[in-house]
């Protein structure tokens, strides 16, 4: 009898090395990586914002308290900010004064040579316009100012705003007018008066004398000025 045959042994296969797991690839990324903080020094910012807000509230100050008539006008020559002396002086309130132009307030005599010097201003010829000259206020009243008219431009140099500074001189151009006249007079007194008058320096030279002094002495008075009285 035949023995039975013993399976045969299988060698066992070697087992599939096990798959290698893909690395994420990371992106490079240039600068500062996550996690660290990002540091700026903006002393110098916060500097000179502080400086502007200053000088700003400076100008504020300046501008709504000051003893000047100011106001902002823009190209147009359109008033679009004044301050309470402005307003004060023309007889107007701000929002009257908002709807004018400068050309609206100036006499008709002094118009000519204003808008001459603006446009010299704008064109750079000059830097500052300063003249003294005569507005009409609200109630047709003629005031003198002392004014300075300066064109305000930004970083760029480029257009911004007039900046117009009136000093009231009314009264001053009042004195100065009285005087005039009177000046006036007394010269035709001094001149045509019956008696004979001169003036004299400290030294006795002569600075004038009126007509009747050279009638009686027979002297022209080109012929006597600056020559001593004892000469005479």
């Amino acid at each position: 009898m035949n023995k039975p045959t013993k399976p045969a042994r299988r060698t066992p296969k070697a087992a599939d090395p096990a798959p290698k797991k893909k690395q994420p690839r990371t992106a490079q990324v240039a600068g500062p990586q996550p996690g660290f903080p990002i540091m700026h020094n903006i002393t110098e910012r916060k500097q000179a914002e502080k400086e502007l807000r200053n000088s700003e509230e400076r100008f504020r100050r300046v501008f709504d308290d000051g003893p000047l008539g100011m106001a902002v006008t823009n190209k147009q020559y359109h008033f679009v900010q004044v301050n309470a002396m402005f307003c004060q002086m023309l007889g107007y309130t701000e929002q009257e004064l908002i709807k004018l132009t400068f050309k609206d307030i100036t006499h008709p005599d002094d118009m000519g040579d204003s808008i001459k010097k603006v446009h010299e201003l704008e064109k750079g010829n000059i830097s500052v316009y300063k003249t003294e000259k005569r507005y009409i206020t609200k109630n047709k009243d003629i005031i003198w100012g002392s004014l300075t008219l300066s064109m305000i431009l930004d970083k760029d140099e480029e257009f911004q705003f007039y900046l117009v500074m009136i000093e009231d001189i009314t009264e001053r151009k009042r004195v100065e007018q009285a005087l005039a006249e009177s000046e006036i007079k007394f010269r035709w007194l001094y001149e045509y008066a019956p008696s004979a008058y001169h003036l004299l320096t400290p030294d006795g030279t002569l600075m004038d004398v009126n007509r009747r002094w050279c009638d009686l002495l027979g002297y022209r008075r080109e012929e006597v000025l600056g020559k001593a009285i004892f000469d005479f």
